[in-house]
């Protein structure tokens, strides 16, 4: 999309909000919640205000940012609490069939861990306990966190 598109300014968030608000707004008028972008040829980015995390089995994995989208730091955060787990975290180009095979999914956003319940026709399981607890550490048990956070170069 950068290619195609390069006044869309992606990886710069308070420049690229334009598109974002018009996918929300879109949404809305389709009665679901968000919206998960995609590359053009059918790999996961992100929604249109938050990342998207996908768990399968114990691995979680989240779309590379090399592929021109904006770091996440909940979701970074989330890898932390995963890894405390004991659970393997990975970036990766995350295509949209295969982020749909997840056994969970996830926004992360403002520091907050939300199920995703449905993408298209496939349903996900939503760990309510998981998410309390997630949202718990993020949020109240810092020094636990840092330990296991990444600080890639940006």
């Amino acid at each position: 999309a950068a290619k195609l598109y390069p006044y869309l300014l992606l990886g710069i968030k308070s420049m690229s909000y334009l598109v974002n608000m018009s996918a929300e707004r879109e949404a809305a008028r389709r009665g679901v919640d968000d919206v998960v972008f995609e590359t053009t040829d059918g790999f996961a980015l992100e929604c249109t205000h938050a990342a998207i995390v996908a768990r399968f089995g114990s691995l979680w994995v989240t779309p590379d940012p090399s592929i021109g989208i904006v770091w996440s730091t909940s979701q970074r955060e989330l890898f932390a609490y995963a890894k405390r787990l004991g659970m393997e975290t990975r970036y990766e180009k995350l295509s949209m069939e295969r982020l749909k095979e997840a056994d969970e999914v996830y926004e992360t956003r403002g520091g907050w861990v939300i199920p995703v319940k449905q993408i298209d026709d496939a349903t996900f399981t939503v760990n309510e306990d998981f998410v309390k607890e997630a949202n718990h550490a993020i949020h109240y048990q810092q020094p636990e966190q840092e330990k296991y956070w990444e600080h890639e170069q940006i």
